[in-house]
Parts: C-alpha cells; structure tokens; sequence
C-alpha cells in the first residue's frame, strides 16, 4: 500500500504450503503481517506480487463473484475483532453464513454446531450478553457452519483469559470439520501458541520459509484418511 507517496510493503518473502489434515500458528508482533497473510489466504484480497492458491485454484484469476462464492463455500474465518452482529442472537449470527448461501432451514443447522462447540445453551443470547470465551466460540461456531476446507483465525485468544483461551485452543485443534487450519498468535499472548509454528522476522512482514516436516505430514495424511484434497498454497515475494 502507498502512505504519503512513500510504498510500503505489508506482506513479502512467504512461501508456504498446507494441506489436507495440517494446521499451523503464525506468529509475530503486532504489524508484521500475520492478518495480511491470512486475508490473502482466505481470498479477502489479492497480492500485488506473487500468487495464492486455494484447492488448486489461483485467487488472482477469479473475479469478485467468483471470490465471494469461494470465501462463502470453502473458507471460514474467525475475525480478530469477532464481528458478531450486535442486533442478532447467537445462533442467529451462526446461521447467516447458511443463509447468503440460499441453505433452507438453517436454524436447525446452526443449532447443532453451536452444541458442537460447546455453546448450546447460548443459543437465545445476543453478543452483549456473552463472554468473551462465549463470543470466541459463537464467532467460531458460524466460521464452521458451512463446513468450509479452511479455517483461518485471527489471534482467536487475544483478548481471553488462560483458562477461556485454553479451552479456545483446545477446540480448534480439535476440529474435524476442517481440513486446514491456520492461527496468527502475538508472541506476547499470555498463552503459548500451539505447534508447529511460522515466525514474522521483521515488522515489514518477512516470513522465512518453514522447514518441512514430512513424516509429521505424512502422518496427519494418513490421520485423515488419503492425501491433499484441500490444499493452501502461497508464494509472495
């Protein structure tokens, strides 16, 4: 991006490929490009130099249609900020991802992954009446809904406790509905991001190449039953 005719770079030197069954924590201080990195991921925007991949498909060919229908079939995202929609309950919010995509009768739906997260019983309540653990999962919940290939969550414990955040962690790693997961984390976070990990080596968002770890891969591969169907590839110079 371009302040006071001076270019800045946001995001460069990324190299980085997950697949089928892989999760991985991003983690870097504040501005150094770990939400830049998952919004290109997640096709919310495109790179002005290189390519990102999603399922075999570069992001930089497909029009704004095109973009929305793939964030709307095959990504979730959990914002930093949540964004649950104030005038809205629980499963409300849940169930509006059902709904831009023409599902009929999504409350039940949006009903049974609120259980899924452990969130039942908050079904009725709106986001002021929540905690922020209760948030983080609702913000979840509506993330999964749709049953998406990818999952990317923006520092989705940066404002919990360790207890609330812990059990936060807990439930993202222990998803089934996904196939790819990938987690920004500040390192000042009170609690200790998951394994394996990217590290930011710069505030102007340089992101060495991450070694590879092909037994563990080859083992998440087998895990989840054959290989890469759903794969997330990236390289932005």
């Amino acid at each position: 991006y371009v302040v006071a005719g001076r270019r800045v770079p946001a995001l460069g030197g990324v190299t980085l490929e997950l697949g089928r069954g892989e999760w991985l924590a991003l983690v870097g201080r504040s501005g150094c490009g770990k939400t830049t990195l998952l919004n290109l991921a997640g096709a919310a925007g495109l790179p002005t130099n290189g390519h990102v991949e999603i399922e075999g498909v570069r992001t930089s060919s497909l029009d704004d249609d095109a973009l929305t229908g793939l964030r709307r079939r095959r990504i979730g995202f959990v914002f930093q900020l949540l964004q649950l929609l104030p005038t809205l309950t629980a499963v409300e919010n849940v169930e509006l991802p059902l709904q831009l995509a023409g599902v009929r009768k999504p409350r039940a739906r949006a009903a049974g992954m609120l259980e899924t997260v452990g969130a039942a019983g908050l079904a009725d309540r709106r986001p002021h009446q929540l905690s922020g653990g209760e948030m983080q999962r609702v913000a979840i919940a509506r993330a999964l809904v749709h049953e998406p290939s990818l999952l990317l969550a923006d520092e989705p414990t940066g404002s919990l406790d360790d207890q609330a955040a812990g059990a936060v962690i807990d439930l993202l790693l222990d998803l089934k509905k996904c196939s790819v997961r990938a987690f920004s984390w500040r390192p000042t976070a009170r609690k200790p991001p998951p394994r394996p990990t990217a590290a930011c080596s710069s505030a102007t968002g340089s992101w060495p190449g991450r070694p590879r770890r092909r037994a563990r891969r080859e083992e998440r591969r087998r895990t989840w039953g054959g290989p890469s169907s759903s794969t997330v590839s990236s390289s932005v110079p």
